[in-house]
């Protein structure tokens, strides 16, 4: 008996599928890493990864010893779309028949990996027949109207399909049309229905189907007209048009809203046109420009000011037009007309002599005479002018002893007498004084803008067109080359360059700027200039300058103390990591 049940043992242990091994491994950043399942006899092995981590994971797979070659996993969510690398967290389904690898590192953190065969997928390579089968089995539904949940089954599981949940109101689920289709989910339509629902065109008491409500009625309202109405609950909106509801609103004509008369008649006031600049453009146009104040009429092809009466009129007197801030009216001239509305011829005027106003109705003779030839002035008062007086004579308005201006465009110039003071302007267009009868001498004139602080030049010479215009800001520049190797720069070459700005002008400079600049391509010299010898004075900057590089000219340093005196120089005192062959510092300074 026992002989039989160890026999028996035997047998089933014979007839039983192979035992699946499990294995497992992590992943970190550390070094290449490859856990790995020997599935040579196994179709489809399920590969989980967990942890924290981030990075690439590369599945492999050898068959028979060879060397371990790329191959591709589906993600469970996602069977029918296999990717070659796995970036995340989750379980995964690859090929076996061989030795399946995941390998890394990653990115950052720790990935554990676990290898699962999958049941009923071994494959027995033997003699002894196959034991193969369905690794997984998933579900497929239309996905326009369910959702399926369990899919794939790789061992035990449910597969179920339910209606998608976001059918819209008053959809269905059937045939959308009038003919043989596929069933779909579509809203209710005409087409839809039975021949004889679709075709009814009237309904009464016995055909309404229940639970439709009917609109209830909405009563008219005197002078008001239906907006909008809403299908779904029946409401109406209603209101009174205005008048630029009408589609000829704004253009009354003999074929528009008023015929061909327009009676006001009734009316108890009429509002002309009225804008800023109106101006009348056609025949029968009027109205008011509100920025002169005045009426606008269309006359004889032209826009026409009609002027109105203001104030109060006598009957009899003559009309005098008044023009007030462009406003422009018609007032009584106080008298008839030809009797007070102008000035009375005189008989007191001299020939030659230029006639002036004595009074509202009276013309006498002035000091100025005119011959055709020479304006003469016979007055003792001189001649007062808040303009310039010019005259082509060779000698001044004014004569001898008077202080005046005076010109001589293309004649000479005057000989200035004892006590003479004036200005002369010559054919040379300067400007020349004599001061108590000295002789003439030019005045430069100032040309262009000046800023305070800056010396005045003096453009072309004196005796001719003189002018004195701002000098700017003066500069001084101190250059020295490397003595080391190559020309390098070493510490100490500044020094054939000290005082080589100097000021010797006999008066306080003021230094506004200091720059530099090296040969090298990424310099970093530095210059810290000091007044006096050898860096024993003040330094000027606040701050040690590095110059620019490639001959780049630095911005300039903070001048913290630029009073230059006279007698001193300027020394470089250059510092910083020596680098090229050259460096130029630039002293800029007005006085």
């Amino acid at each position: 008996m026992r002989k039989f049940a160890l026999l028996l043992f035997a047998f089933a242990l014979a007839l039983a599928p192979p035992i699946l091994a499990q294995s497992s491994g992590t992943i970190t950043t550390t070094s290449v890493s490859c856990p790995s399942l020997d599935a040579s006899r196994i179709a489809t092995v399920g590969i989980q990864v967990t942890g924290t981590w981030t990075g690439t994971l590369q599945p492999e797979i050898s068959i028979q010893g060879q060397a371990p070659q790329n191959t591709q996993v589906a993600p469970s969510t996602a069977q029918t779309t296999p990717q070659g690398t796995i970036t995340a967290n989750g379980y995964y389904y690859a090929a076996g028949g061989g030795v399946v690898y995941l390998c890394g590192p990653t990115s950052t953190g720790t990935a554990n990996v676990y290898f699962q065969p999958i049941p009923g997928s071994a494959k027995n390579f033997g003699g002894g027949g196959s034991g193969g089968g369905v690794s997984s089995v998933g579900l497929s539904l239309p996905a326009s109207l369910f959702t399926v949940s369990g899919s794939p089954v790789s061992s035990s599981g449910t597969l179920a399909g339910s209606f998608i949940t976001n059918f819209a109101a008053n959809e269905i689920f059937g045939n959308c049309t009038a003919s043989t289709a596929t069933p779909g989910a579509c809203t209710i339509t005409s087409a839809m229905l039975p021949a004889a629902l679709s075709s009814q065109t009237s309904v009464n008491s016995t055909s309404i189907p229940s639970g439709i409500t009917w609109p209830a009625t909405k009563a008219s309202v005197s002078h008001q007209w239906l907006n909008s109405f809403t299908q779904s609950t029946g409401a109406y909106t209603s209101s009174q048009p205005a008048s630029t509801d009408l589609s000829d609103y704004g253009s009354v004509s003999t074929t528009g809203l008023f015929g061909a008369t327009i009676n006001f008649s009734g009316a108890t006031q009429v509002k002309l046109p009225v804008a800023a600049g109106f101006a009348t453009l056609a025949n029968g146009e009027l109205g008011y420009d509100s920025t002169n104040s005045n009426w606008h009429f269309w006359q004889n092809a032209a826009d026409k000011i009609a002027a109105l009466f203001s104030g109060t009129l006598t009957n009899g007197d003559c009309a005098e037009i008044q023009v007030l801030s462009s406003v422009v009216n018609l007032i009584d001239a106080g008298a008839a007309c030809g009797s007070g509305g102008g000035n009375t011829t005189s008989t007191s005027l001299t020939t030659s002599v230029v006639p002036k106003a004595n009074g509202a109705n009276s013309i006498i003779n002035s000091l100025l005479s005119d011959n055709g030839t020479t304006l003469s002035y016979t007055g003792t008062g001189g001649i007062a002018s808040s303009g310039p007086l010019t005259t082509n004579s060779s000698s001044n308005l004014c004569g001898s002893s008077t202080p005046c201006i005076g010109g001589a465009e293309g004649g000479t110039a005057p000989t200035p007498a004892a006590g003479d003071d004036f200005l002369f302007l010559s054919n040379s267009h300067y400007i020349q004084q004599s001061v108590n009868g000295s002789a003439l001498e030019p005045i430069p004139a100032m040309n262009g803008s000046f800023i305070a602080g800056h010396m005045i030049t003096v453009k072309g010479a004196f005796g001719g067109t003189a002018d004195l215009k701002d000098a700017g800001i003066f500069s001084c520049t101190e250059v020295w080359v490397g003595s080391g190797t190559s020309n390098a720069l070493q510490s100490g070459d500044d020094a054939v360059s000290n005082n080589t700005c100097f000021n010797d002008s006999g008066v306080t400079r003021t230094i506004t700027a200091v720059k530099c600049r090296s040969d090298n391509a990424s310099n970093t010299t530095t210059v810290n200039p000091t007044f006096g010898s050898a860096g024993t004075g003040t330094t000027i900057l606040s701050a040690a300058l590095t110059c620019g590089s490639s001959y780049a000219y630095s911005s300039s340093g903070t001048v913290s103390s630029g009073s230059w005196t006279t007698g001193t120089g300027i020394d470089p005192a250059m510092s910083g990591t020596l680098t090229g062959t050259s460096i130029a510092m630039i002293v800029e300074y007005t006085q």
